[in-house]
């Protein structure tokens, strides 16, 4: 809950302002950021991220990667006829409390978060039921590398 209300604002915010931003991908199991990981690296394809497995707040629930619906259909493009929403939905973003990385357009996440803190133990604050249940579920089950985070 404390980013996704963040984000779902500022989809809000952006569409009444006739950019349609939608979420793309929020919270993701380590076995799917190990497989971005791999993208561009051990297998083939662009690099897609720069971290690995608990490396990213998206194990965390506390980012995720915004899309654009253009046309009926998905697109990540920022050239320069797209680059003005992609300038807004980080302003946008940023007064919601969320912030890009850099080389990383569609993504951001919650501001001011350690994931350091969160690797120990430390849970984001407001927690709900469901995301406790879909975080424990995926800690308690992964047995790759890097290691999961502790559980408190």
């Amino acid at each position: 809950p404390a980013f996704r209300n963040r984000a779902l604002r500022t989809v809000a915010r952006l569409n009444a302002e006739g950019i349609p931003f939608g979420i793309y991908e929020g919270l993701r199991g380590p076995w799917r950021q190990n497989h971005l990981y791999a993208s561009g690296r051990t297998r083939p394809g662009r690099i897609l991220t720069p971290v690995q497995a608990w490396d990213s707040l998206h194990q965390f629930g506390l980012a995720a990667d915004f899309v654009l619906a253009l046309e009926g259909r998905w697109s990540w493009d920022d050239d320069d006829t797209h680059a003005p929403m992609w300038d807004r939905l980080e302003v946008v973003g940023a007064d919601e409390g969320l912030v890009s990385r850099p080389g990383e357009r569609p993504h951001l996440q919650l501001a001011d978060v350690s994931v350091a803190d969160l690797k120990a133990g430390k849970l984001p604050p407001n927690t709900d039921a469901a995301w406790t249940t879909a975080f424990t579920w995926m800690v308690e089950s992964w047995d790759g590398k890097p290691g999961a985070p502790k559980l408190r």
